[in-house]
């Protein structure tokens, strides 16, 4: 006599079935759950190298926070007053270390961005940077006359690497344009840092 087969269990099919529909139903929410967003400043329009930023240049966008390094400028008086160093595209966080505060707004007012070729003796050994005021002189190569001091008081701009060297960025008044280029030619600049 064959004896009748117990009934199977339903409990076990159940437990996997139902560990096969959650665990990919949490997965799937985890996947494409709303990461947290950070409010920021950020350029409204696309903003030029040595630009003075002001507060109708920002407006603020929400960044998930992934995105946000330690050095991202967080409110708008990070960089109200501030130029850039390089082009800001719109919509996009700007670092603290691409902008640079302007000591007075009148050295940069209605200014030209010049590129003179630099040396460790004009970037004053490395101690040159960004934002500092230097006074600008001018030494003839030919005709051996004196030094010629030309501007007390011209922003530097930058000081960056570029494939030929390196180059000090100043900033230098429109209205005295033509005469830096008559006195810069066969000469040498200097600049002087002041000590305070």
């Amino acid at each position: 006599m064959t004896r009748p087969k117990p009934p199977r269990d339903p409990w076990p099919w159940l437990y996997w079935g139902l560990f096969f529909i959650v665990v990919p139903l949490v997965a799937l929410w985890m996947a494409h759950r709303p990461a947290p967003q950070v409010s920021l400043p950020v350029p409204a329009l696309d903003l030029p190298p040595y630009r003075i930023i002001t507060a109708g240049d920002l407006m603020t966008a929400s960044i998930p926070a992934r995105q946000v390094a330690e050095v991202t400028a967080r409110t708008a008086q990070d960089l109200v007053g501030h130029y850039t160093l390089q082009p800001a595209p719109a919509g996009k966080p700007l670092r603290r270390d691409q902008v640079v505060a302007v000591p007075d707004p009148a050295l940069i007012t209605n200014t030209l961005a010049v590129a003179i070729p630099a040396d460790s003796t004009t970037t004053l050994g490395g101690a040159l940077r960004a934002g500092d005021v230097v006074a600008v002189a001018v030494v003839p190569t030919e005709n051996a006359t004196s030094p010629v001091k030309l501007l007390d008081a011209v922003l530097v701009l930058d000081v960056r690497q570029t494939q030929e060297g390196e180059i000090i960025v100043l900033a230098i008044p429109a209205a005295r344009w033509t005469e830096y280029l008559a006195k810069t030619q066969n000469a040498t600049v200097v600049l002087a840092l002041r000590v305070e």
